[in-house]
């Protein structure tokens, strides 16, 4: 159903470039401001904040734990809100409380105030930010969902490699204060272009998806496979309740499975460098496995767009949990310098099909309509399960004295995922409401 809304001939899209891509470049900065905050990012401060403020590292990391509770209690209600009234606003706030968070952090002299700004400010402004941009581009994509999705990944993984390099260079020249100051600076002003470009549904601006109109797609030459995939993409738009989501199997099938990718995330984010170290090589060399692998994750993710786009997207989550399967063997049983790089590159493109394959996945099970609602009943499950990373991989580290035991962990739980989500089949919901029906 068309929207009523009046469109300036300008973002019609007819000419020139669809208006869905402009949304894609102001994702891919909010995903770069998003990614500020990572792990990567702010274990580059935690020596120079214990040396200066003699408060532990235990302590230091509680921050980082801390912050999943809230973000895991605001994920369960801001969903609905993106479904009806898109992400924008919600990522403008979300970019003045991460910006304000990193300031505010630059000033802090007490505990109480790092657990505050960035275990609570921080938490909640970076889900409003980061956590709904893939729910924004699915919108705005069918058969191209896969290479938009791509792009804004690459923002985060650009900011990955980028951020803890840029950060130590900073803390060196003007100490760590100055370099969060600077980097809220910058959340501000990457923020900024999503205020101003984002927008729902291309419906509510009189386009369609991809900037194709039904007319046309049925008019192209292309080959039978590619319009049924289509077809069948754009036919599971359909309206969910809540109570219809959690009554089908496969949502608790991908909560668990990219659970999990999320767990080893953000387990291996804290102890990779721990690992490499405990081989015998030093810091720098360790450190720069973290590069690697966010090198590899950056190169991966327009690869990973494509394959979600020609093989059927069960298969391509299946491969992307067998590579990861196969990167936790090279780091069990061939930690020589090529196994550590096989495992670290191999383990970077696994990095990023989690999250193209994951935000990929949700939109074709479960549509575009209530899309938000779908990913606010799984992130919260999901973030709960990422919180336990560093901690479950710790724990197995102290009870065997090394860390292959945590490597044989990983291992099995994505073999295991990847042989569950092969077999998981689309819901099906009961009823169906026109695209851009509702305002």
């Amino acid at each position: 159903m068309q929207s009523n809304v009046t469109t300036p001939p300008a973002v019609r899209g007819k000419r020139g470039i669809f208006y869905g891509w402009w949304i894609v470049a102001a994702g891919f900065l909010a995903n770069f401001a998003y990614a500020e905050q990572f792990n990567t990012s702010y274990g580059v401060f935690i020596y120079e904040l214990d040396r200066e403020l003699s408060w532990g590292r235990t302590t230091l990391a509680g921050a980082s734990t801390a912050s999943r509770i809230p973000e895991a209690l605001l994920a369960s209600v801001l969903g609905p809100v993106v479904d009806r009234f898109g992400a924008r606003w919600l990522m403008g706030l979300g970019g003045l409380l991460v910006g304000g968070a990193f300031l505010a952090l630059s000033t802090i002299d007490q505990l109480w105030q790092l657990y505050l700004y960035k275990g609570v400010v921080m938490s909640v402004g970076s889900l409003c930010l980061g956590g709904y941009i893939g729910v924004t581009i699915s919108n705005w994509f069918v058969a191209r969902r896969g290479r938009a999705i791509a792009v804004i990944t690459m923002g985060s993984f650009l900011a990955t490699g980028a951020m803890p390099l840029a950060a130590a260079f900073m803390i060196d020249t003007w100490g760590w204060r100055q370099a969060w100051l600077a980097m809220g600076l910058l959340v501000w002003l990457l923020a900024l272009p999503s205020v101003i470009v984002f927008r729902r549904r291309p419906e509510d601006m009189g386009l369609h998806p991809d900037g194709v109109r039904p007319e046309e797609a049925r008019a192209r030459p292309v080959v039978e496979r590619e319009r049924r995939r289509r077809e069948a993409l754009l036919a599971a738009d359909v309206v969910w309740t809540r109570g219809e989501i959690v009554r089908t199997p496969v949502l608790w099938v991908m909560i668990f499975a990219w659970g999990l990718s999320q767990l080893a995330v953000t387990g291996t984010n804290l102890h990779l460098v721990s690992f490499v170290q405990g081989l015998g090589y030093p810091l720098v060399i360790a450190a720069a496995g973290l590069s690697l692998r966010a090198t590899s994750a950056l190169i991966g993710s327009p690869l990973w767009g494509l394959v979600v786009e020609r093989i059927p997207i069960n298969l391509a989550a299946s491969v992307h949990f067998v590579c990861a399967a196969v990167a936790m063997l090279a780091f069990l049983l061939y930690p020589t310098p090529l196994g550590l790089i096989s495992g670290l590159v191999l383990y970077g493109i696994a990095v990023a099909g989690a999250f193209v394959v994951q935000d990929t996945i949700w939109a074709n099970y479960y549509g575009r309509m209530s899309l938000g609602l779908v990913r606010s009943i799984a992130m919260p499950l999901q973030t709960g399960l990422a919180a336990l990373g560093p901690v479950v991989i710790g724990l197995l580290f102290d009870l065997s004295g090394n860390y292959q035991s945590a490597w044989l962990f990983l291992f099995s739980g994505f073999v295991l995922s990847a042989i569950v989500i092969q077999f998981s089949r689309p819901p099906r919901a009961r009823r169906r409401e026109a695209v851009g029906s509702r305002q």
